[in-house]
């Protein structure tokens, strides 16, 4: 597996949403765990679609990969919400986004489409 495809790891969306949880309740109280819930899982879903969005700046896939990993869309709109601000996050630091890295690496490679494509 190529260094790029390594940058992210897979339990670091979810360990974010559950950390916000836990923040997010402890400092309401008993008023926000009766409007949020006391469960994590919808904060560690919602938190990977904001860490796919941010490293392969593809929101609608995000968003989609959640809704039917998850079976259920009852988590549509906050998925989308945190899609949209993990893009707009990512742009903003302008940093490459993980397919382009992905690509640029494989572009050099023989056996890879992108470099028969470019007469490599």
């Amino acid at each position: 597996m190529h260094r790029a495809a390594c940058r992210a790891p897979a339990g670091l969306g979810p360990l974010w949403g559950a950390i916000f949880h836990q923040v997010l309740t402890g400092l309401g109280g008993a008023a926000v765990v009766a409007v949020v819930g006391d469960s994590p899982i919808p904060f560690a879903l919602v938190g990977m679609a904001a860490l796919f969005t941010a490293t392969v700046r593809a929101p609608p896939t995000g968003v989609v990969l959640i809704i039917e990993m998850s079976g259920t869309a009852s988590l549509t709109t906050a998925t989308s919400a945190a899609a949209a601000a993990a893009l707009f996050a990512a742009v903003l630091l302008k940093g490459p986004a993980h397919l382009r890295l992905v690509a640029g690496a494989d572009a050099g490679r023989r056996d890879s489409p992108a470099g028969v494509a470019s007469g490599s």
